[in-house]
């Protein structure tokens, strides 16, 4: 039987270089197949077969006639476009139509810095995939659509992207390829910065507005400076330090924050964008723990603290705990568990919005009551009605503690949404 790899380089007449683009892509389709249990296939940016994974439950008539067509059916294709398919960016399912033969699929668009370069389809015929499996191929569609667009000669997606990429999921070899390549010195210190966008109202393309970000902050950066990376509703940015080039560092910080600010005001003034860095670490080696931390603070600064601009996991002080406390436990850990009770009831917010004001200003009902703009004795009937439901006391400084940790972590892990200057903010990470 022909090897099914050397079929697929075959039918898109790719099997220049070795057949390596059909040998990776085929991999990549195989393995998500198989973790899904799923047949699965790629298709180029014109509808062409790229490739597929073998399949033994049903199918239907347009994948087996896509397969051996070597592209989509056109009658599918005039029908997926009236669903307005070419406006894609994430996974989105896709009805089946009996008139064509063709049964429910997921549909996930395989975009380069906001733009679609191919879909991964997959096939529904009898249960819907789970949201836990839609959201385990995103590694999939990251490393095909790097793929694609390195057989097109696009340079952003060359070795230096691909080793970036497995350098920050924490494959430590990865660093010796970025120095082979020249993108780093041996030597060199690492610091990862995060770029993620927050909309209050517009609704924007996350990945447009990262994109667009990217190519402003190569401009105000130079490529040796600041290797750029994008990633799904964020963008990422490895900071060489070099030996006594560390003062260069909040120097190159501050420009990258200036041109984010630019960029996003071109894109509406009501989006913004966090900068989150993460500290420098002494070996490219240990890039993912800087990464790991830029993420958290983004992700901190949104959620606990709101507006934009640039935040450091060195400056989070205790909300460093917090962060960690959530990042690593699942479910969070439990601090208060008469507070946790109550969290997540919407009736319990004003009560709670209540507590963490006067929390925050440490004890100082007066300051609480203005914030919040109640009157003083209705801020106290709050905060009575909360030790009763808690079944807690204010006048303990430890239960006090325990109440404001207990908060941060609910509002850290989405549990407790309160609004943040009377408005909620967005977190558009797609």
């Amino acid at each position: 039987m022909m090897d099914r790899r050397y079929l697929a380089s075959r039918l898109m007449g790719v099997e220049r270089k070795g057949g390596r683009l059909a040998a990776t892509v085929q991999r990549i389709v195989d393995r998500v197949a198989d973790e899904v249990g799923r047949p699965a296939v790629v298709l180029d940016h014109a509808e062409r077969l790229v490739a597929h994974s073998v399949h033994t439950g049903p199918v239907d008539e347009v994948r087996s006639r896509t397969i051996l067509l070597r592209h989509t059916v056109p009658e599918a294709v005039d029908w997926l476009r009236t669903l307005g398919l070419g406006e894609l960016r994430g996974p989105t399912r896709v009805p089946g139509n009996a008139e064509l033969g063709m049964l429910p699929r997921v549909c996930v668009p395989l975009c380069r810095d906001g733009e679609p370069v191919g879909r991964l389809w997959f096939v529904e015929p009898d249960e819907p995939m789970s949201v836990d499996d839609i959201a385990r191929v995103r590694w999939a569609a990251e490393e095909l659509a790097a793929e694609l667009c390195r057989e097109n000669g696009d340079p952003s997606s060359g070795r230096v992207t691909g080793a970036l990429r497995e350098l920050l999921r924490g494959r430590t070899e990865a660093a010796r390829q970025l120095q082979d390549e020249g993108a780093l010195r041996p030597g060199d210190q690492v610091a990862a910065v995060v770029l993620v966008p927050v909309d209050l109202a517009t609704g924007a393309d996350p990945d447009r507005v990262v994109s667009h970000t990217l190519r402003a902050v190569g401009k105000a950066v130079p490529a040796n400076k600041a290797l750029a990376l994008h990633q799904s509703g964020h963008g990422v940015l490895l900071l060489p330090v070099s030996e006594g080039d560390r003062r260069t560092l909040d120097a190159r910080i501050s420009a990258i924050g200036a041109a984010a600010r630019s960029a996003t005001a071109h894109v509406s003034p009501s989006v913004g964008m966090i900068v989150g860095v993460g500290d420098a670490r002494p070996s490219p080696q240990d890039a993912a723990g800087s990464y790991r931390e830029a993420r958290l603070a983004a992700r901190t600064r949104i959620v606990l603290r709101g507006g934009h601009g640039i935040v450091h996991w060195s400056r989070l002080g205790v909300y460093q705990l917090v962060a960690e406390l959530v990042d690593s436990s699942t479910p969070p850990r439990v601090v208060h568990a008469g507070l946790r009770a109550l969290i997540g009831d919407p009736d319990m917010v004003p009560l709670l919005e209540t507590l963490e004001t006067y929390l925050d200003f440490a004890g100082n009902a007066q300051l609480a009551a203005e914030r919040l703009n109640l009157h003083r004795g209705s801020l106290y009937y709050r905060l009575q009605r909360v030790e009763q439901l808690a079944g807690t006391n204010l006048k303990d400084g430890t239960e006090r503690l325990s109440l404001h940790i207990e908060l941060k972590i609910g509002r850290l892990s989405g549990a407790y949404l309160p609004t943040i200057n009377g408005a909620h903010l967005k977190l558009i990470t797609g």
